[in-house]
């Protein structure tokens, strides 16, 4: 893959009573793939992935899959166990994800030597298929380190998703990449931190705010790419006002809501649910 890939960490619309909504989740797939994103990472943190059951997982990945023009689709299939993770991972290449993607292990503090047991697993089940690490260590307890990563790179990991909000630990990822022998991909995962990713030579970003704002990371990849320094930066300033805009209150909430504005121009009914315990279940 070139540098600069953008994927949208895709929030997942849910009817008033919980269930998936596919024809709004189509929908904005369709809408998304039109403005130029590159693919589609489904089922993490903003698609309140932890909350889904196996088979949705499933249902979002086929759905997205079909609905995505040939654009890249990542399932994250990260469960607390090492065997739930290998079966979901399993179903979700053959539900037609491209690649996989799995958090680190959540709940119990693990060490490296099990984290490194942990991957080492699913590098062998992926079967070619790419397999991303996520680290987000704020919410899961656990953290790749560099040197862990590195000898999971040299193992077959396909690269990484970076959500530790560090941009030193997001270069030390970096190098490893320019280091090891096989191909390492690093994304970065905070909206914040995009253009400083990017101009480090990471190989794309992968946003939550592009669920509503695709078209402003569009236009900042295509600076960078063309050396438009000073767009590039009034890019990331709008893209860090809409942040803050977004954290005023629940994000995933606000993230909804603007998706279903944006939609709502195109006669798009799109849900601004969220899942319990987040949301409430009306009856």
């Amino acid at each position: 893959m070139p540098r600069g890939i953008l994927l949208v960490a895709l929030v997942t619309p849910f009817t008033p009573q919980g269930d998936i909504d596919t024809e709004a989740l189509q929908a904005h797939v369709v809408d998304l793939r039109a403005t130029g994103v590159d693919g589609f990472f489904v089922c993490g943190t903003t698609g309140e992935g932890p909350l889904l059951d196996d088979d949705e997982v499933l249902q979002i990945t086929r759905t997205v899959s079909g609905a995505a023009n040939r654009a890249v689709v990542i399932t994250q299939v990260g469960r607390p166990s090492t065997r739930a993770t290998l079966r979901l991972l399993d179903k979700a290449l053959e539900a037609g994800a491209h690649g996989t993607t799995a958090v680190t292990p959540y709940y119990y503090e693990l060490d490296a030597p099990q984290l490194e047991a942990h991957y080492c697993e699913l590098i062998r089940a992926s079967a070619g298929h790419p397999l991303y690490a996520y680290v987000i260590p704020r919410r899961t307890g656990n953290d790749l380190s560099p040197d862990l990563t590195r000898r999971l790179a040299n193992a077959g990991l396909s690269g990484i998703k970076d959500s530790t909000r560090s941009l030193e630990r997001h270069c030390e990822y970096l190098k490893i990449a320019a280091d090891v022998t096989s191909q390492f991909e690093v994304y970065m995962g905070t909206d914040g931190l995009a253009l400083d990713a990017l101009q480090r030579g990471s190989t794309g970003i992968v946003s939550a705010i592009a669920n509503l704002n695709p078209e402003l990371f569009v236009s900042l990849q295509k600076a960078v790419l063309e050396g438009r320094s000073h767009d590039a930066v009034g890019y990331q300033d709008e893209i860090n006002e809409l942040r803050n805009s977004l954290q005023k209150g629940d994000t995933i909430t606000n993230l909804k809501s603007g998706v279903r504005q944006r939609l709502e121009r195109a006669g798009v009914k799109y849900p601004a649910s969220l899942r319990p315990p987040l949301g409430a279940v009306e009856p």
